[in-house]
């Protein structure tokens, strides 16, 4: 028997259970398809042994099911705790602690994150809680601009321009400068147009400086 249609997890688990339990049934195994909690196809066929891999097929699922809910929960718990470490940072950041800003953002950002990767670029580049540093703070927006954070594509965009940690370079000040501008980062979007009205970087163009 083949049927196709769209139900719950735990309601073919129910039907399973019944089915496997009657005798007639003691040869029943089950084929599904499963996306998410629903079931998109399930196949059924007899043959010895069927019903102890039926039993096995719903535990399988069963333990899955609870895996990925535990999963779901630790991977939300996380998310938050370090949307919760970010606020501490900006906090501490807006009023001038910049060196617990610092002790919070250095482990995250050494983990791969972005936005703490940004505030210690800010951080370096000012002279904020740490002696200034403008190759370090390149290296710190290079590291998040690669994953696409408009603020440090915009960053770093300025210090290839101004030739601050790295050689000036004002091809590459266009090309991170652009990225950022193309994610609608607003001071991105203003250099890109004085870019273009005095052809820094690129051949002078006033109708697309007035874009």
């Amino acid at each position: 028997m083949n049927c196709t249609a769209s139900l719950s997890a735990k309601s073919l688990f129910t039907i399973c259970a019944r089915l496997a339990s009657k005798p007639s049934r003691r040869g029943f195994c089950l084929i599904a398809t499963i996306k998410g909690d629903n079931i998109l196809s399930a196949t059924t066929a007899s043959g010895r042994g069927a019903h102890v891999g039926t039993i096995m097929l719903i535990r399988r699922a069963e333990v899955a099911l609870k895996a990925a809910i535990s999963a779901l929960i630790l991977a939300v718990s996380v998310t938050g705790a370090v949307a919760g470490l970010l606020e501490d940072a900006e906090a501490a950041f807006r009023r001038g602690d910049y060196g617990a800003a610092m002790r919070i953002s250095r482990p995250l950002a050494d983990k791969g994150d972005a936005r703490f990767q940004f505030l210690l670029g800010e951080m370096y580049q000012h002279g904020w809680g740490t002696p200034q540093d403008y190759a370090a703070a390149v290296s710190w927006f290079r590291k998040a601009a690669d994953q696409g954070d408009a603020s440090s594509q915009y960053e770093l965009g300025r210090m290839y321009v101004s030739g601050r940690g790295v050689p000036q370079d004002e091809t590459q000040g266009t090309e991170w400068t652009r990225k950022a501008a193309d994610q609608g980062h607003a001071g991105a979007q203003a250099l890109l147009a004085a870019m273009y009205a005095t052809g820094q970087g690129v051949p002078q163009d006033y109708t697309v400086a007035a874009s």
